[in-house]
């Protein structure tokens, strides 16, 4: 049997009476915890921000990037862009996990995933790679006529400009490619020209005989050392030039004065065209450095005297039609020579 003493139960109501007085002065206790959900700072959200900056030192922010975050527990979405720094703030986000991806043309995206926690501001760095840009610049067909061997020469002449907004020493390779034909080769850097790359394609480089690729999709693709990829523009071959202008004088053995006056036969073809006339010097036989290109020239004439004093020596000389297109056939070179006046006849 509980027995219970007139002593005890003064002492539990008197400890009962000294709390209840203790609440009444106190009042009730303060809740200024982001956490408590009973707090009038009660934040039920976090935050995610961040700098979205270049892919390489030093880093420099890019502005106009949309930064999406998406729910995986529900598909929600909540975006911020970033500004001229490249910062971006995207506020009252529920807790949970995200994806978060960024988008802006140019660029590659990133995609990742982070964790909202209330109250909390996750803040993050995300260097983009910038995506590099192609553009064919000359495409067009070259017929060369020749002595020897006596079958022409024939050439497609690919260029290409290239650029990246992570800089040129980011651009690992270029291509040319027909992608009817499964087809792609390296183009190559020209020394002193930045941005630029160049190939000239024999007949036998290329994967179907040069008729074959008159009307199909040919394109410039460039892959940079992140991997990602650029291309240009599809363009056509439109023309191939079958006959070639002929070159008359001079030639072996005529001396010349310093501006010899160049003829040919008269050239006709059922489109537009100019002539194109080409020197150059001939230091030993078999050895020609190019000298002087002159271009624009009249389909209607035959003859054109060269403008720039030549000095003595060895010199070849053609006659080129070129179309609209920058196709054009070469005519045979012919050689002259260029004497002193005491030597002229």
């Amino acid at each position: 049997m509980l027995v219970v003493t007139r002593h005890a139960v003064s002492k539990s109501l008197l400890a009962v009476a000294t709390c209840v007085i203790v609440a009444g002065c106190l009042g009730d206790a303060e809740r200024g915890n982001l956490l408590d959900p009973l707090s009038g700072n009660y934040d039920e959200f976090g935050a995610v921000a961040g700098t979205v900056s270049t892919f390489y030192a030093p880093f420099e922010g890019i502005s106009g990037v949309r930064v999406s975050l998406t729910s995986l527990s529900d598909g929600g979405e909540r975006a911020g862009v970033t500004g001229a720094s490249g910062r971006f703030s995207i506020t009252d986000v529920p807790a949970g996990p995200y994806q978060i991806s960024t988008d802006r043309p140019g660029y590659a995206s990133v995609v990742d995933t982070v964790s909202v926690e209330i109250g909390r501001l996750v803040e993050l760095s995300l260097p983009i790679n910038g995506i590099p840009v192609a553009e064919i610049t000359t495409i067009h067909t070259e017929n060369l006529n020749r002595w020897f061997p006596q079958d022409p020469l024939f050439q497609l002449v690919v260029e290409a400009f290239i650029s990246d907004p992570d800089g040129l020493g980011d651009v690992d390779d270029v291509r040319f490619s027909a992608p009817s034909l499964g087809y792609s080769d390296t183009l190559r850097v020209v020394v002193g020209e930045p941005g630029v790359y160049r190939r000239i394609f024999a007949n036998n480089e290329l994967p179907v005989p040069a008729q074959e690729l008159l009307g199909r999709p040919l394109q410039v693709e460039a892959s940079d050392n992140q991997g990602a990829q650029g291309m240009s523009a599809s363009v056509q071959i439109v023309r191939i030039l079958a006959s070639f202008p002929q070159a008359v004088s001079p030639t072996v053995p005529d001396v010349e004065g310093p501006n010899p006056n160049l003829i040919w036969r008269l050239f006709d073809l059922p489109f537009s065209f100019t002539h194109r006339v080409d020197i150059a010097f001939v230091p030993v036989p078999g050895q020609e450095i190019p000298l002087a290109r002159y271009s624009e020239i009249a389909p209607t004439d035959t003859t054109f005297t060269i403008p720039d004093a030549l000095q003595q020596g060895s010199y070849s000389w053609t006659v080129s039609a070129v179309d609209i297109f920058g196709n054009l056939s070469r005519s045979r070179p012919l050689a002259f020579d260029v004497a002193p006046a005491s030597l002229r006849p």
